[in-house]
């Protein structure tokens, strides 16, 4: 039997996207949001995710639903039901 689980995180894709739509350095979208350079970079790269109320507010700002923050994939689960 297969079960599918929703796994959700981060698409730091959406952050690259909303900096080249509004010609926004890394230095600017890092003090709009008051984190370093070295947050943002660590969120373009994956390292690290923004905290939940970071990622509310950067929504709010550029007036995009939180769901575009947010990556939805697909993991199949075999279950043996020994």
């Amino acid at each position: 039997m297969f079960t599918n689980n929703s796994i959700s995180s981060f698409r730091s894709q959406a952050i690259s996207d909303l900096m080249a739509e509004n010609g926004i350095s890394v230095n600017d979208y890092a003090k709009q949001f008051s984190v370093s350079r070295q947050s943002v970079g660590s969120w373009l790269s994956g390292v690290t995710t923004p905290q939940f109320a970071t990622i509310a507010q950067m929504a709010d700002a550029y007036g995009k639903p939180f769901e575009f923050f947010i990556e939805r994939t697909r993991h199949c689960k075999t279950e043996l039901g020994l």
